[in-house]
């Protein structure tokens, strides 16, 4: 589940601490910069790998720390705007040793200048899926890299 959050002031940076951790910089005068939103583990979507799409606290919790962990250490990345517990159990194998446990279920919002992620691109072209890998890529330009769009005549 994904969402766009338009901003509409000067400012790009989700903290205002000019860490230059976003790719919204462009230079092209209407280009409107914006946030993405990400809900993980809210449910499964044709990405989910065949999953349930859930997510568990304990994973959440660490997602979490490492995003903040990561952006203060001034590395570009994603960031965690929320962590809310679902009030779902959600079946899991902790150890991976057959032991399945009902855990806490957990939702994190993840914000950032663009969740456009290498896999992407590569699950339609896995499925020679051309007509929505040009659709992807479209639609990456124009939102994330305006200023390489071809000129129109």
């Amino acid at each position: 589940m994904m969402a766009v959050v338009h901003n509409n002031n000067n400012n790009n940076n989700i903290d205002n601490d000019n860490d230059n951790n976003n790719n919204n910089d462009s230079k092209d005068p209407n280009h409107t910069p914006h946030w993405e939103l990400q809900l993980k583990g809210a449910g499964s979507t044709p990405f989910s790998r065949r999953g349930d799409g859930r997510a568990v606290l304990r994973s959440s919790i660490r997602e979490f720390l490492a995003s903040e962990a990561m952006h203060f250490l001034r590395v570009p990345t994603t960031r965690a705007l929320s962590l809310v517990v679902s009030g779902e159990g959600v079946a899991r194998d902790m150890f991976y040793n057959g032991n399945v446990r009902e855990e806490v279920g957990a939702i994190v919002c993840r914000v950032g200048a663009s969740l456009m992620r290498f896999g992407s691109y590569q699950l339609p072209f896995s499925r020679n899926n051309i007509p929505l890998l040009k659709e992807i890529l479209d639609y990456s330009i124009a939102h994330d890299f305006p200023e390489i769009r071809p000129r129109s005549a």
